[in-house]
């Protein structure tokens, strides 16, 4: 049952993983082409962005908190009664098999299928994507309110964030041995 757990649990990781890098991945003629449940998800980007970071949060924390343990346990089964280790060694390789487990299987591996396949990805997580936006809107409201106040507090309300110009790329730019265009 845990190792049940411990594969939905990787499973879902991967999914906001992907969903994420493929939905702001999209080019605007991608999300033109794309269908509506898509484009809805992509007209509140803020909120898209919040809502999948929580629930990758949420999710990995949950994973974090029986997988160590699971594979503590598989190590004491395989070695018999013993662990194969001190117990103390044991939960720290129990720790990094967890967390290459899901740096793999819930980071770089959707991720990267996201980056070749973007639209597809979209497809195929925009509607459950959708019911964790929706689900996670208290939430969200209350981690903006906080936001707000704290940015009220430290002043931040009243300052506008600028632009980048064009000159100011340029002149941030290293030149490379190419003469600068004036």
């Amino acid at each position: 049952m845990i190792w049940a757990a411990i594969f939905f649990l990787a499973f879902l990781s991967g999914t906001f993983s992907s969903s994420e890098t493929a939905l702001f991945k999209l080019s605007e003629g991608e999300v033109a082409a794309a269908p509506r449940r898509v484009q809805r998800l992509l007209e509140d980007p803020r909120a898209l962005l919040v809502s999948i970071l929580l629930a990758n949060l949420v999710v990995n924390l949950l994973f974090f908190a029986i997988a160590p343990r699971a594979f503590t346990d598989l190590q004491v089964r395989v070695g018999g009664a013993e662990p194969l280790a001190s117990h103390a060694s044991a939960s720290l390789l129990g720790g990094l098999l967890a967390l290459m487990t899901l740096l793999i299987t819930g980071e770089i591996v959707p991720k990267a299928l996201a980056l070749k396949m973007p639209l597809g990805i979209a497809q195929l997580t925009a509607t459950p994507i959708g019911w964790t936006v929706r689900f996670l809107r208290p939430v969200r409201s209350m981690i903006h309110a906080v936001l707000d106040l704290s940015h009220r507090m430290l002043g931040e309300n009243e300052r506008t964030e600028q632009g980048v110009t064009p000159e100011a790329l340029a002149d941030a730019k290293p030149n490379r041995g190419c003469p600068r265009r004036e």
